[in-house]
């Protein structure tokens, strides 16, 4: 579950729960910590209450991609084809087939039984999800009756249709989240496909035909690098200016170290959040969304639960993985959807989080003021003094 955050904030204290955020005065909290008589005033207004949150699931219905980005923590090495520079050897090419979805639809039946939820949400995820459509609608409709709440992608939607948009939204699929490397020529040098050729248009005109035949909502993911810094604000503006039926978020997020031969220059300091902030003031002030961005790994339902207690990342094999960095590497593997988890001494050092790999962008000290500095400025912009539900 994911732990409530204590945020400065110029008037007092921020104090963000899973679902409720509540303006604090100055006085409320002493070293980043609630007074008691703080926590007892939240606790008579009901903000500690609420509901126990649901099973959570990542299913890779293909681990193959239709896109050859350098910087993707699933690639193995750099493309060795003088030929095809822009496919990088990837993770084991698996898809998940009928059998697959039966029995991932019974495992995670037997663990919510297990912990005793009645509610699940699903993460549909690659390599990319679309190289498998009718196993991503199939997943969606068998696990509808176990309880599911909450059903998202994250996919570049090059391959999306108004057709697929429509069979997925109808199947229960609530939300996409689509990756940007940048404006146009930014986007186009670094998300490319096999052959080299740039995205960016191509997913802009497949999420506005996406959305006039579907309900589903959209997350845009902003990968920042030092490539990339200075061109956001006209990315900003493209986006916010597609004629969705709903506002769409947009995450602003450093790109980690993680790729084969990959780097990103950009540390947490004042100035990278300040430039955070003014692209955070262009995008709420064009309309779209702005979530917190400093939640910490530790609240991960998939890699915080061990052994598959609050989630599970299920391969397109069937195999289990703590997280959905290791997902698809055979010795990261902690067990089967056919045989479950193996023995916990088995797993403790397989047991890691989505960052086990990544270069840090600073010390840890940097990293939470840098967070805490643009949070609260979300905050600050998002919300009115009180508890909001």
């Amino acid at each position: 579950m994911r732990q409530p955050r204590l945020i400065p904030s110029e008037n007092g204290w921020w104090y963000v729960s899973p679902r409720k955020v509540a303006l604090l005065p100055p006085e409320a909290a002493r070293e980043d910590r609630l007074t008691q008589q703080a926590e007892e005033e939240l606790t008579k207004r009901g903000f500690f209450t609420t509901a126990e949150p649901p099973f959570a699931v990542t299913v890779l219905t293909a681990t193959s991609c239709n896109l050859g980005c350098s910087y993707c923590f699933q690639n193995t090495e750099a493309s060795q084809t003088a030929s095809n520079p822009f496919a990088p050897a990837r993770i084991p090419r698996r898809l998940l087939v009928q059998e697959g979805v039966e029995r991932i639809a019974d495992f995670v039946q037997g663990r919510m039984s297990a912990i005793r939820a009645d509610r699940l949400s699903l993460v549909l995820f690659g390599g990319e999800p679309l190289l498998n459509p009718s196993a991503c609608t199939e997943l969606l409709r068998r696990l509808k009756p176990l309880g599911l709440s909450n059903a998202q992608m994250i996919s570049n939607v090059v391959l999306l249709t108004p057709q697929i948009a429509s069979e997925l939204s109808h199947a229960g699929l609530r939300r996409i989240q689509v990756s940007f490397d940048g404006h146009r020529a930014d986007h186009d040098r670094a998300r490319v496909d096999h052959k080299g050729s740039g995205t960016y248009d191509r997913i802009l005109r497949n999420i506005t035909q996406a959305s006039q035949a579907s309900d589903i909502k959209w997350q845009f993911r902003v990968n920042v690098s030092h490539r990339n810094l200075k061109g956001l604000d006209r990315l900003i503006e493209d986006l916010s200016s597609l004629p969705l039926r709903q506002p769409a978020d947009l995450d602003l997020a450093l790109i980690d170290d993680v790729g084969v031969g990959y780097d990103n220059d950009l540390s947490y300091g004042d100035a990278l959040a300040d430039r955070f902030i003014e692209l955070i003031d262009l995008a709420i002030d064009s309309g779209l969304s702005v979530p917190v961005i400093g939640t910490p790994l530790s609240s991960c339902p998939f890699c915080s639960g061990f052994a598959g207690k609050t989630g599970a990342v299920i391969n397109a094999d069937g195999t289990l993985y703590s997280c959905w960095e290791t997902a698809g590497r055979a010795e990261w593997a902690v067990g089967t959807v056919s045989d479950g988890y193996l023995p916990d001494d088995e797993i403790k050092s397989k047991w890691v989080a989505c960052d086990y790999a990544a270069e840090s962008h600073g010390s840890s000290e940097k990293a939470k003021r840098f967070f805490q500095k643009i949070d609260s400025h979300i905050l600050n912009r998002t919300y009115s003094p009180g508890i909001v539900k």
